[in-house]
């Protein structure tokens, strides 16, 4: 999973030859990133410590995590990968 905030970093996912830092994340195989398409201003972002902790509990999904870590709903913010993605770096089985 791939975090990083910038603007216009998922504005250039289908040109084969965008350099920016979501397309190439998902090129060289990342599972899952989340990006603007403009300028969302960093307010729009999840907040990283919601996000990830959720995420790496294993209790909710990608987009559930990516769901309740935003302050606000944005139509510049996009979320890449598979949104019953589940990860649980504390070995717990499910």
């Amino acid at each position: 999973m791939g975090y990083h905030i910038a603007s216009s970093e998922a504005a250039t996912l289908k040109k084969n030859k965008s350099r920016v830092w979501c397309k190439k994340m998902l090129d060289n195989g990342i599972a899952a990133t989340i990006g603007p398409t403009g300028e969302p201003y960093v307010q729009a972002f999840p907040v990283p410590e919601i996000f990830f902790t959720f995420l790496t509990e294993g209790y909710l999904t990608l987009a559930e995590s990516y769901m309740v870590s935003l302050p606000f709903l944005s139509w510049k913010m996009v979320l890449i990968g598979d949104p019953l993605y589940r990860i649980n770096i504390k070995g717990h089985k499910k």
